[in-house]
This record gives structure tokens, C-alpha cells and sequence, in this order.
């Protein structure tokens, strides 16, 4: 019996992001720039939600902080200029072996696929790999012209905010967003001072 609800080949459209996001299968992606190397620590919000904390690399963070890389990437699979953070190891692992491979060299050179398989907290495995075939082309104009009209400020998306050009918001301040955790010089706090 044909199901008659929805049409053959139907699936729910996804809202277009600017954030890559592993989920399982592969992933195809171009690396546009070097790495911003970085903690973050994510805290539950009074009124819902999660907020995000990111701290530069060579900055005082807490303990628990997990450290990120994130870059700008185009994503073939999407079409789109994404923001790819990375805080899994096993990914920083496999493309800092790529970049220190001579045969390879950097990521920026060619096309790197991810691949994501399982699901869960114990079965999750990612592998990455870099396409010997994209490493005698350019980048295709198309994605140059993406990326430069994207305009993305990473440094606004290291202190939380938007970071692309159309909806480049500044980030709320931490007094804003935690006023109940007092005020912190970051420049000059001890980790212990932090509030999480």
C-alpha cells in the first residue's frame, strides 16, 4: 500500500547553519584558515539553555576547560561557510599528523573528509582524511567568493558572539549574561576565580 500522507523521497528540511556540525557519515570539507587554537566551558543557563565561555589559548581558564580548535571551512555537503570546531582529540590528532606529513603538508592545500560512525558517548569514532585529488586544484571561485562575503570575525566568536558579517552581534558581556556571578578581570584573575 503506498503511504499517500507524504510524498515518495520526502525528508524535513534542515534550517541552513553556520556551524558544521559531525553528525554520522562523512563530511566533506575545504579548510580556509588556520586554526583558532583555544578552551571553552559550557554552563547551564538560570532561565535554560547552555552558554558557552572561550578563553584564548594562551589565557588563564578553569581547570575543565576543553580545548577547541575552530575554523573557517567550506562544507561541500552543505554548500555553505561553516564555522568547524573541534575539541575531539582524535581529529586535532589526525590533522596535526596530516599537517606534520610531508606528503601531505597543510590542511589548507587540499579537501580533508570527516567521517563519523556511531552515535553514542562509547561508539563514537571519527577518522579524517585528505583528498589527493584536491591538492592540484584551486579553490573553486565560487567558495572564494563565499568566504568573502561571509565575513566572519572569529575573534567575535571567541567572546560569543555572531561572527558572521549579516548578523555580526557582540557577544553580551559575562556580567550580562552571568549577573549574579559578580564581575572578573580575566587579564588579571587566578583560575580558582573563576565562577565554573
Amino acid at each position: 500500500m503506498k503511504n499517500a500522507f507524504l510524498p515518495e523521497n520526502y525528508e524535513v528540511p534542515e534550517k541552513p547553519s553556520n556551524y558544521t556540525r559531525l553528525s554520522e557519515g562523512v563530511h566533506r570539507l575545504r579548510v580556509l584558515t588556520s586554526p583558532l587554537l583555544g578552551w571553552e566551558v559550557w554552563t547551564d543557563k538560570a532561565e535554560g539553555g547552555r552558554a558557552v565561555k572561550r578563553f584564548a589559548y594562551e589565557a588563564a581558564h578553569p581547570m575543565d576547560a576543553k580545548h577547541f580548535w575552530a575554523m573557517i571551512v567550506y562544507n561541500y555537503n552543505t554548500e555553505r561557510i561553516q564555522i568547524l570546531s573541534v575539541a575531539q582529540k582524535t581529529i586535532q590528532d589526525q590533522l596535526k599528523a596530516l599537517a606534520s606529513n610531508p606528503d601531505w603538508g597543510s590542511p589548507l592545500n587540499y579537501n580533508i573528509s570527516i567521517t563519523r560512525t556511531g552515535r553514542g558517548l562509547n561508539d563514537t569514532e571519527y577518522r579524517v582524511d585528505g583528498s589527493p585529488t584536491s591538492m592540484s586544484k584551486p579553490i573553486a571561485p565560487e567558495v572564494t567568493k563565499a568566504f568573502k562575503e561571509a565575513g566572519v570575525d572569529m575573534k567575535v566568536w571567541l567572546e560569543g558572539g555572531e561572527p558572521f558579517a549579516k548578523d555580526n552581534v557582540p557577544a553580551k558581556s559575562f556580567e550580562e549574561e552571568f549577573p549574579d556571578k559578580g564581575a572578573i578581570d580575566v587579564e588579571t584573575a587566578e583560575v580558582d576565580d573563576l565562577p565554573f
